[in-house]
């Protein structure tokens, strides 16, 4: 998209959501400012598996398969402008430190995840991704260091298989995607105690 076609776009829509973001900047139209407030010089693919149920002219996107790129920026046009600043890109699965990632399909287990870029001073958000049945936000977390959070997982809402369920818990911060690591619902038969003989 060139800089005029950005003038008359519009708000531009959050990932994964049929919302609209919030007016980040004073004039829509100054293509110059929106490339700039939303670092558009930077790009990343995301590759996610879709189904086509019914007659739908649309696939649905089944989001719990989704897979990210990395970031990609274009060189050429921020010549003139300092270093990109590599510290927004997500933090790799390496930098972050999630325990147990494997738990019962029922919920309650205790989760330890620190994130090298959580700031205790901001607000931020964690919500479980289950594709076609929607996102679990709204989980309660509390601090066990200025870089730790504590807090319990959600019973899985889909009806329980003979096959575990992986979901992305997502932490969120200033509208940015800090933290995402795999959780697997392991199956019930699993969790079952085997009996003494």
């Amino acid at each position: 998209m060139v800089q005029h076609d950005l003038k008359l776009y519009g708000p531009l829509r959050l990932f994964h959501s049929n919302e609209n973001d919030i007016q980040r900047v004073t004039n829509s139209h100054d293509a110059k400012q929106i490339i700039e407030t939303y670092q558009l010089w930077k790009s990343q693919l995301v590759f996610t598996i879709a189904e086509r149920l019914y007659h739908n002219n649309f696939p649905i996107s089944i989001l719990s398969t989704s897979v990210t790129s990395q970031i990609m920026c274009d060189e050429a046009s921020r010549r003139d402008k300092p270093p990109i600043n590599d510290t927004n890109m997500i933090d790799d699965d390496a930098s972050i430190k999630c325990t147990p990632r494997k738990g019962d399909w029922n919920g309650g287990d205790d989760v330890l995840m620190t994130i090298p870029r959580l700031d205790k001073r901001k607000l931020f958000h964690i919500y479980f991704d289950y594709g076609s049945m929607g996102k679990l936000d709204y989980i309660k977390a509390t601090f066990v260091d200025s870089r730790t959070i504590f807090f319990q997982t959600p019973p899985c809402p889909i009806l329980a298989t003979e096959r575990n369920f992986t979901v992305p818990i997502i932490v969120t911060q200033n509208d940015i995607i800090i933290a995402r690591v795999d959780f697997i619902y392991l199956t019930r038969k699993l969790f079952e105690p085997k009996k003494k003989e």
